[in-house]
């Protein structure tokens, strides 16, 4: 039996028992089956209502399980985009130094180009002087043989070397001996694109007089001396200096005769058409000049 039949039951038996006029009882009676019929109608909508409050229900957790699977993947959406972003900037970072890297390279081997084009002028050079020095030596073998004169490299140069005895008079500057200059004249001569310089050097006896007050002034007299018969013969004034070394420029020790011998002369040298790599790391140079 459900609610409405109890209730309907209830109500009949208890406006029953307390006798009350017909009249009554069927006012009673009309208005409790209206409330009935009002009662059932509103359990109806009561019941129609749960339905939809379960649908709902039912709808919601469905939205807020797809909403959590949603910021779940927005979450890890987020996540990769981040990665993705922090990846980037490094590959960005990297390239700028790959960028810097390659900067530095290209002007590394450009400087390693400039470097090769002056190595390749060297040894052009290089190749040149060794010519002049075998062409030199075949020219002078004769003046070479009987000891007058001597053909060497030294400080990167070819040195042509004439001893002091063969030229010059002790402590004097008028060549006493003109040949062997005449024969180098010569071979100068064919070498018109090249510059010499003479030089002169002394050993270590000092000389101390008016018009040489230190072997500086007498191995530059007689350098240049030198430049002027060489010009006579023919070599261009413009290709040719004179210079003094006195007796700072040795070849040899000073302490006894020999060495003293060797270190009085004249040197009369091929200077390169640029400075040569020994001259460069060594810091050679040649002593201060005195155009003739």
């Amino acid at each position: 039996m459900n609610r409405l039949s109890v209730f309907g039951v209830f109500l009949v038996s208890l406006f029953t028992s307390a006798c009350v006029t017909m009249k009554t009882h069927k006012g009673v009676v009309a208005d409790l089956q209206q409330t009935l019929s009002n009662l059932a109608a509103t359990e109806a909508d009561l019941g129609a209502t749960q339905q939809k409050l379960d649908v709902t229900e039912k709808l919601r957790s469905e939205a807020t399980i797809a909403q959590e699977r949603c910021m779940g993947a927005l979450g890890a959406s987020s996540k990769e985009a981040r990665e993705r972003g922090e990846k980037l900037l490094a590959v960005e970072q990297e390239i700028g130094k790959l960028n810097q890297n390659r900067e530095g390279l290209e002007a590394h081997i450009a400087q390693l180009s400039g470097n090769l084009k002056q190595l390749e002028e060297i040894k052009r050079e290089a190749d040149a002087q060794s010519k002049s020095y075998k062409r030199l030596v075949e020219q002078m073998r004769a003046l070479i043989d009987t000891k007058q004169l001597d053909v060497k490299f030294r400080k990167g140069r070819i040195v042509v070397s004439l001893a002091n005895d063969v030229l010059f008079s002790s402590g004097g500057t008028e060549i006493k001996d003109t040949s062997t200059l005449i024969v180098l004249a010569a071979a100068i001569r064919e070498m018109n694109d090249r510059t010499f310089q003479v030089v002169g050097h002394t050993d270590t006896t000092p000389i101390r007089t008016q018009r040489f007050p230190s072997n500086w002034e007498l191995a530059t007299q007689r350098a240049t001396e030198v430049v002027k018969l060489l010009v006579r013969e023919g070599v261009n004034p413009g290709n040719v200096v004179a210079s003094g070394a006195g007796e700072y420029d040795p070849i040899a020790d000073n302490k006894d005769v020999e060495g003293r011998h060797a270190n009085r002369r004249v040197e009369i040298w091929l200077m390169p058409k640029f400075a040569p790599i020994q001259e460069l790391v060594s810091g050679d140079a040649p002593p201060a000049t005195a155009r003739e």
